[in-house]
């Protein structure tokens, strides 16, 4: 957790820097990881392939509309859900308030491009508009 999951991170190496700091949170806080797994129900494996199919998706209908575009998606790891919660704990809110348990990330071309695909992905998905974007 202290020495090859931060080298994995300083090489780029995400995947593994996951792997890793998943499989330390797992010995060293098994408690603190049995109650994130149960929290989260769904597995890894499901809300990778639910990623991948929203990505999928996202690409087609940018596409379609002459936007080329790089969509790339991940399902968060336990350990980082973890901080999560432990972060939101100490603010004072619950793990009920977290929605970002899956990431979307889009790169296009030019500016343009970018406020136009925000449009689409606000066409396609409503935003929470409710809850603030700094959090």
């Amino acid at each position: 957790m202290e020495i090859y999951a931060p080298l994995a991170a300083r090489l780029g190496i995400w995947e593994m820097k996951w792997q890793l700091e998943d499989l330390a949170f797992r010995y060293l806080e098994p408690e603190h990881y049995k109650r994130v797994a149960e929290m989260l129900e769904v597995k890894r494996q499901v809300r990778e392939e639910y990623v991948g199919q929203v990505c999928q998706v996202l690409k087609d209908e940018l596409a379609r509309h002459g936007i080329k575009a790089e969509v790339y998606g991940r399902a968060k790891h336990i350990y980082s859900i973890y901080k999560k919660i432990d972060k939101y704990a100490t603010d004072g809110r619950d793990m009920d308030e977290i929605y970002d348990l899956l990431a979307v990330r889009l790169l296009v071309d030019t500016v343009t491009d970018c406020y136009t695909a925000l449009g689409i992905v606000h066409g396609m998905w409503r935003p929470l508009t409710e809850r603030s974007m700094t959090t």
